[in-house]
């Protein structure tokens, strides 16, 4: 599990992100002191694909959200991420938490913490691959059954 925490200073921008080791190995990130990783090195973390873009996208409204909307938090956030030292892309299921509002409401400590769910994620998509290929075979044996000696094929 990851865990981290933010605090928002000026221009509810965050300078630092608080994370423990794992929030460093599984993203392939320094930290600049123990514990203690750039926001902006994070930001960069967002797979390059249209998939990362988006869903880091979404990440950040809902930090614009939470600014506006004093009684939003957000779970289950899914956000494709990339190791920036392996390339390789993490699938991060974010659960996040206003801990401090400032007195105008915006936001001042920010904390969650992180799901690497990428094994699982790759897995469901591969099962879906699975399950369509089925389907073909299934559909090409009951054409080969009702066809009698005839060789059926199909090109995909």
């Amino acid at each position: 599990m990851l865990v981290w925490r933010m605090e928002f200073e000026d221009q509810n921008i965050p300078k630092y992100v608080y994370a423990n080791d794992l929030y460093g190995e599984v993203l392939g990130l320094d930290f600049v002191k123990k514990n203690i990783i750039l926001y902006s090195d994070l930001l960069n973390t967002a797979y390059p694909d249209d998939e990362g873009k988006n869903s880091m996208g979404a990440l950040l409204q809902n930090f614009g959200k939470a600014t506006t909307d004093l009684s939003f938090n957000f779970f289950n956030q899914l956000v494709k991420h990339q190791n920036l030292k392996t390339k390789e892309s993490v699938y991060l299921d974010h659960f996040t938490s206003i801990e401090k509002r400032y007195p105008d409401g915006s936001l001042k400590v920010v904390g969650g913490y992180i799901i690497n769910i990428t094994d699982s994620y790759k897995m469901s998509k591969h099962n879906i691959e699975l399950q369509l290929e089925n389907i073909k075979l299934a559909r090409a044996e009951r054409l080969a059954i009702k066809s009698g000696k005839v060789m059926v094929w199909f090109l995909d």
